[in-house]
């Protein structure tokens, strides 16, 4: 680490030395690097983000070196959809899905690596509920360093074997609750002299403010570079001060003219800091015996969560909970824009929308939503949504018109230029695909249904419109599984025509068009009869 470097705490000020195992102050503050005795950090020229902004860091080494390519995501402008959606006209998004372990834990971990390289630790520790298990397992796989993974017990398994295939001791620990597991695993640091960082441990805090940078330079790196507003998925505290840090030294630097506001977003169903900034209190509201289905953010009782409340107070930072229904819709939501993310990744956008439906974010405010890590994380959350699901046989592929309607499409192909009448797709989904009752029901119509067509022949003959309108109505009720559209609404026609006691000539043509049609249908349901 450079010359210099010390932690120390956010609200007291005290100090502590680098080297201190233990990531909060003895009276549980939050602590953060500070560079004494310096000047002021200049952004260089280079070819990296790291490079760039070197004096902005505590290591001594490149951090390249430890570097798994994370960073350089894509800050995208939302579509119409989302931006109708939340009200707000300048919405960006902030893909951090796109790091190498498809979360936004890669930029901590990285600067989590290079610290226990620069101390020369051989063996490293995490509590985690998954994804910044995942990323620091891959981080020490790339730089030799053993990494052992504490997750409670409720840990998705795609997780744990995504953490176990870099080489990782994943321990699983039943607790009561989340928080109540960090803080027992934290207060293990000394007694085993082992460096086990957190969420929010100010080293890690160090990689998230990289965030700040990367988007300083993606909105063109001038002096009024900066969102009005970033929305961040709050658990642990440490992503969201990381990325405001970053500003904040930015500032202090004279590389920007102002700070963003920081939006924290938590489940409505474990809100410890929303509730509280909501009640205008000073300290968290903790969270026990919960359940939600944003299992990323699940730290009910935060260590270093006052600090957040005191920011947010201090700087006017905005706050927002979520429901459960709300994060569903807002991952379904972000989805069909092209973007999968994991429930927890998905909060801020419902919370915006609603910040936006109360006044409290400006039309025309720049809004950064941070996408923080990839559906393919909690793919238990798959049960919550209902997706468009078809099965069909390898015979079916033959009926270009059944997939036609399948799809919700006209294939222009032989089957629409023969003008061919029969369809038994509605047939197939009514009856569940069994092909015994598709074919009782296709012989049943075969011989029941050329009945009711003579009857309204006979009846329209005979002008007798009561009869004829009886008829079709007997045609009606059973032809729409067996034909086009088309020619179902040809039937549906005919009877509401014969309501009027009077042939007219649009009836008239009704009827010679049923008199063409009937006839084949039933000589192509005979063929289909074969087949089935």
């Amino acid at each position: 680490m450079k010359q210099g470097v010390v932690l120390k705490s956010t609200i007291s000020g005290r100090e502590y030395p680098i080297e201190m195992l233990e990531e909060f102050s003895p009276d549980g503050e939050s602590l953060e690097v500070v560079q004494k005795n310096s000047t002021l950090p200049v952004l260089r020229r280079g070819r990296t983000l790291y490079e760039r902004f070197a004096e902005f860091l505590p290591f001594e080494t490149d951090l390249h070196t430890y570097s798994l390519g994370e960073g350089n995501t894509p800050l995208i402008e939302a579509d119409d959809k989302l931006k109708v959606y939340t009200g707000i006209s300048n919405l960006l998004l902030k893909n951090e899905t796109q790091n190498p372990t498809w979360s936004f834990k890669d930029r901590g971990s990285l600067t989590c690596i290079a610290m226990a390289a620069e101390m020369g630790e051989r063996v490293t520790a995490t509590i985690s509920t998954g994804n910044m298990g995942n990323s620091i397992a891959a981080y020490g796989a790339k730089s030799g360093i053993k990494v052992v993974v504490f997750v409670p017990h409720y840990t998705p398994q795609e997780k744990v074997k995504a953490i176990g295939i870099h080489g990782a001791k994943v321990i699983k620990v039943t607790a009561p609750d989340y928080s109540q597991m960090k803080k027992k695993v934290l207060s293990l640091a000394g007694k085993l002299n082992l460096r086990i960082v957190s969420g929010n441990g100010p080293i890690r805090v160090e990689g998230y403010k990289l965030t700040a940078f990367e988007l300083f330079e993606q909105m063109g790196g001038e002096f009024s570079s900066v969102p009005d507003y970033i929305a961040v998925p709050t658990s642990a505290c440490g992503h969201i001060r990381g990325i405001f840090k970053g500003y904040r030294e930015m500032m202090d630097a004279g590389i920007i003219g102002k700070l963003p506001k920081m939006i924290i977003v938590q489940a409505a169903n474990n809100s410890p800091i929303v509730s509280a900034i909501a009640q205008g209190l000073k300290e968290i509201v903790p969270f026990f015996g919960f359940h939600t289905i944003a299992e990323a953010i699940t730290s009910g009782n935060p260590q270093g969560g006052d600090e957040i409340v005191d920011k947010s107070y201090r700087y006017g930072w905005l706050a927002e909970s979520v429901t459960e229904e709300e994060i569903i819709e807002s991952q379904r939501r972000v989805a069909e824009s092209g973007y999968f993310v994991e429930p927890a990744s998905a909060t801020s956008l419902c919370a915006v929308k609603k910040l936006r439906d109360r006044g409290l974010i400006e039309k025309d405010a720049n809004v950064i939503i941070v996408l923080t890590g990839s559906g393919l994380k909690d793919t238990d959350a798959f049960r919550y949504h209902i997706t468009d699901e078809t099965d069909i046989g390898i015979e079916d592929l033959n009926n270009l018109a059944h997939l036609g309607e399948l799809i919700g499409y006209d294939f222009p192909d032989e089957t629409t230029t023969k003008e061919r009448i029969c369809n038994l797709y509605k047939l197939g989904r009514v009856t569940g695909n069994n092909r015994e009752l598709i074919k009782e029901m296709v012989k049943s119509f075969i011989e029941i249904f050329p009945g009711y067509f003579n009857e309204a022949c006979e009846a329209y003959n005979r002008e007798d419109l009561i009869s004829l309108r009886a008829s079709a109505h007997k045609l009606k009720s059973g032809i729409s599984l067996v034909v086009h559209s088309k020619y179902s609404s040809e039937i549906i026609e005919i009877e509401e025509l014969s309501k009027g006691g009077i042939v007219t000539s649009e009836l008239i043509v009704k009827i010679e068009s049923l008199n063409d049609w009937f006839p084949k249908l039933v000589e192509e349901l005979k063929i289909e009869l074969e087949r089935i």
